[in-house]
């Protein structure tokens, strides 16, 4: 996402992590910053399917162009051994109406 759009908003909100079956939330760390956006990244274990929890109040996010519902999204993500590990990005479109 860009980080102009990001930074320049205040109180803005963004929830992004990985949710288990077990209903246990890991949240994904910043990792790096630019002008081009934010960079998260998480580990998760080879050849289990995870769920991406993504969640912001303030922005109307996409993924491939496609808006994301204003709910919390879930995006299942699995990782098969022996592979690079997926690469999800999203796109911060516009802010949400309040």
């Amino acid at each position: 996402m860009t980080a102009e759009r990001v930074t320049n908003c205040w109180g803005a909100d963004l929830l992004i992590g990985v949710a288990s079956d077990s209903r246990v939330f890991l949240p994904a760390a910043l990792v790096s910053r630019d002008d081009g956006g934010r960079n998260h990244q998480i580990v998760i274990p080879f050849d289990s399917t995870v769920n991406l929890v993504v969640f912001s109040p303030q922005f109307q996010l996409s993924s491939g162009g496609v808006p994301l519902p204003r709910a919390t999204t879930k995006i299942p993500i699995r990782a098969p051994s022996g592979s690079q590990p997926p690469t999800v990005t999203l796109q911060v479109m516009g802010r949400n109406a309040l």
